[in-house]
């Protein structure tokens, strides 16, 4: 299986700023993380656990 890594660079960007507390594109990760999913299911649920988490608010 041939990876887009410059998807999973960019999503990984976006959830290393939103671990640190940075502010980031939160509806960027979404889609970059349903595309994820979408492309390749081996990693489905991995981006089931990443979708779920962009979808809790953080304060």
């Amino acid at each position: 299986m041939d990876f887009d890594f410059a998807k999973i660079d960019a999503l990984t960007g976006l959830l290393v700023a939103e671990m640190d507390g940075q502010e980031f594109d939160r509806e960027a990760a979404r889609r970059l993380a349903a595309d994820i999913r979408a492309e390749y299911p081996a990693i489905r649920e991995t981006m089931d656990l990443v979708l779920v988490r962009l979808q809790e608010k953080r304060h």
